[in-house]
């Protein structure tokens, strides 16, 4: 694999592998959780622990929503969300883009929200423009905070870079929080089982770019399939 193909599969399943600080808190101001237990500016308090699988999901603080309506954790009680957090100049974003289109089209008729929280520091225009340009249909909030590095509701989740996801019961419940994948197999098991080009193979720069579309995609979906399972069965 020649390195340009290595940058490109790199760049698309890298954040899922909790190896962040390569593609995104190198780029931009480190986002993470205080040290203390301050407040944010709603008097809401800003939790300095990471929230773990089996938390309750925490309330998001959204300054500005895409679609101009308002929207709450709590009033999408009943179903699953993901929360994916993300920016306009994130260049994994951007490379990811199709992985959402595939998933958001796949759970289109499954009660299944998709969430973008976009860092704080950011104009709504800007965002309404790089959607448009993507022709990509994302309900996104951007997080409350002057600048990325105060992000307020990725601080409370303790996402430290972008390019993550939260998946969140249908019970309010959080199943997944970044980091390493919990219900499928790594990377290149993946990528065999799916008859894609994996990390470490040979491969053209668009054989990488579909491999890692493809893993991450799948890897997603089985966090999303999980999450859906464990309200059925809490019910």
């Amino acid at each position: 694999m020649n390195r340009l193909s290595k940058t490109v599969l790199a760049s698309i399943v890298v954040p899922y592998l909790m190896i962040h600080s390569s593609i995104a808190i190198g780029q931009v101001p480190s986002i993470s959780p205080p040290t203390d237990n301050t407040a944010d500016k709603g008097g809401t308090k800003v939790f300095p622990v990471r929230i773990e699988n089996g938390d309750m999901a925490k309330p998001i603080e959204i300054s500005q929503w895409s679609d101009g309506d308002r929207h709450s954790l709590n009033d999408l009680k009943g179903k699953t969300v993901v929360l994916h957090f993300w920016g306009t100049w994130c260049g994994p974003c951007i490379a990811t883009i199709p992985v959402w289109k595939r998933l958001e089209e796949k759970y289109s008729r499954e009660e299944v929200v998709f969430i973008g929280i976009h860092t704080a520091g950011t104009g709504m225009d800007d965002v309404r423009a790089f959607m448009k340009k993507h022709n990509w249909e994302h309900l996104t909030g951007i997080d409350e905070g002057v600048a990325i590095a105060d992000s307020v509701t990725f601080r409370r989740y303790g996402i430290s870079a972008v390019n993550q996801i939260v998946v969140v019961n249908a019970e309010g419940a959080v199943t997944y929080n970044g980091g390493k994948p919990t219900q499928s197999a790594g990377p290149v098991e993946i990528a065999r089982q799916l008859g894609v080009k994996g990390p470490g193979e040979e491969s053209t720069e668009q054989e990488a770019q579909d491999g890692g579309i493809a893993i991450m995609t799948h890897m997603y979906d089985k966090e999303i399939e999980a999450a859906l399972r464990s309200a059925k069965i809490g019910n």
